[in-house]
């Protein structure tokens, strides 16, 4: 959460700067030309205040450049030659040193993230002096210096006393304004930045994410999907019983994720609002604060949508994964000498590793796919408006990379299907090695054993390179994909 707090607030100073820099440019009054400008084009050597305004305005006529910023219409009794009425003043502030103003403040904002503070520096120092000494201490030593260390910092308020000596995470005791602003960890990560964290100093999980709870939900779950799908004479679904086990904390994600999302519209579109409130002389100064209260007000709220859809998806995708480990090792405690034979340690081994971990991951993918649908259509509307029938070209672009991609992604599968065949295998040949060891230090196997598994190692490297570069490639059309829109269009 502080990295994108931080986000934001530097994202408002630069927004500020923007703002203080059109008003700079809209409030500032014309100087006199120099020299050369008063050889090039005599007019200039007027003193008058209103042939000064007319010259000006030829000046910008005879460069061929567009008087973007207006300081007073010229009047009809200050035509000059080549004047037409109502033409504006130029902007004598240049374009290159607007830009060059916030590209300084951005790279400010940059190194102000980047850089390291004073503490850190400090506290890098301390670590480098403590490097030197690369004695081990004793045991008894590392728990005296720990004991020392943690008295020194002091301890870390418990929480929630829960019987059995343990203690209850803050977070189900905190205000919904600490929930989305995450300010619940704060005293953990605080004495974190202090000291190593102990076990002791630790929260206990909350009752719905501790793992007892999870399993005995989840089997709830599995039994009446297996009940009903009997009445309905099919076979049971994994999948309803973890949409089921969920619940509607799941489905409430999409709320926030929506935020995020339309968050990712509000820069481009109010930076489209400030540069014509930096264009327009008469709209008034309130105007860009407001504009800039907006953008500050949106980016906040985009940020915490990002970080409150994350974390609640997380809290349940990570809640699925021990569930369904729980249930493998649990199956795999009640198999039969039968079913050994058709189970292979290596497939359990899997189905935790990669399986399970695939379920996490995959609780994730609705949302994404919803939220990259919508932003598609926004990023179309928004296109048509500014382009017109040209955007529909840039989207026939997008269509044909989709064949593409989803081409790359099939592979992709095809070869994470055979990487887990071959970890399977090589996962067997260890247990098989490690069961049978003492043979194989009998009749001094052991380079054969290892030539063996090596070769299983092999096999599913080569495997694990080509999904690396198909991905590699399929996040390569990802980015080329917006150059190709902009160049046809």
């Amino acid at each position: 959460m502080i990295p994108q707090i931080i986000g934001v607030i530097a994202g408002a100073f630069v927004a500020l700067v923007s703002f203080v820099v059109s008003l700079a440019v809209r409030t500032r009054k014309p100087v006199p030309a120099t020299k050369t400008d008063v050889a090039k084009y005599p007019i200039l050597a007027a003193s008058t205040a209103s042939r000064m305004r007319a010259a000006m305005v030829l000046l910008c006529a005879a460069e061929g450049t567009k008087c973007a910023v207006d300081y007073g219409v010229v009047g009809s009794d200050e035509v000059s030659p080549g004047v037409e009425v109502g033409d504006t003043v130029p902007g004598l502030t240049p374009l290159w040193l607007r830009i060059a103003i916030v590209c300084v403040a951005v790279v400010l904002a940059i190194l102000w993230i980047l850089l390291p503070s004073r503490s850190t520096r400090a506290s890098d120092e301390e670590g480098a002096e403590d490097a030197k000494d690369l004695s081990i201490p004793s045991t008894e030593e590392f728990v005296a210096a720990r004991r020392a260390e943690q008295e020194r910092a002091g301890a870390l308020s418990k929480g929630v006393p829960m019987s059995g000596g343990e203690y209850r995470c803050t977070y189900e005791t905190s205000s919904w304004f600490s929930r989305i602003t995450f300010n619940w960890i704060s005293p953990l990560l605080t004495l974190a930045s202090k000291r190593d964290l102990a076990l002791e100093d630790v929260w206990a999980p909350p009752q719905e994410l501790q793992a007892r709870e999870a399993l005995e939900d989840l089997e709830e779950k599995y039994a009446a999907e297996v009940k009903a799908a009997r009445a309905a004479g099919r076979d049971p679904s994994l999948l309803r019983a973890l949409l089921a086990f969920a619940g509607w904390q799941y489905y409430l994600c999409l709320i926030p994720k929506l935020m995020n999302d339309a968050g990712q519209f509000v820069g481009p579109l109010m930076l489209r609002q400030l540069v014509e409130f930096a264009s327009d002389p008469s709209v008034p100064a309130s105007e860009g604060y407001k504009l800039t209260g907006i953008l500050v007000g949106l980016l906040l709220l985009a940020t915490l949508g990002e970080n409150t859809y994350f974390y609640y998806a997380m809290r349940v995708c990570q809640r699925a994964r021990s569930a369904v480990t729980q249930l493998v090792y649990r199956k795999a405690m009640r198999l039969s000498h039968a079913g050994w034979k058709e189970t292979s340690r290596g497939q359990l081994a899997s189905f935790v590793s990669t399986d399970a971990k695939l379920i996490e991951d995959g609780g994730f993918n609705p949302f994404v796919v919803l939220g990259s649908l919508l932003r598609i259509i926004v990023c179309l509307v928004l296109l048509y408006d500014e382009l017109g029938y040209a955007a529909f070209i840039g989207a026939i672009v997008l269509v044909i990379l989709v064949p593409i991609q989803g081409k790359m992604m099939q592979m992709v599968q095809k070869y994470m299907k055979a990487t887990l065949k071959a970890s399977d295998a090589r996962l067997r040949a260890i247990n098989e090695a490690l069961a049978g060891i003492e043979v194989i230090k009998l009749y001094a196997w052991e380079e054969a054993m290892r030539r063996q598994i090596g070769d299983l190692r092999e096999k599913e490297l080569v495997f694990i390179r080509k999904q690396v570069m198909l991905r590699a490639a399929n996040f390569a059309f990802m980015g080329i994909g917006p150059i190709l829109v902009s160049v046809i269009t």
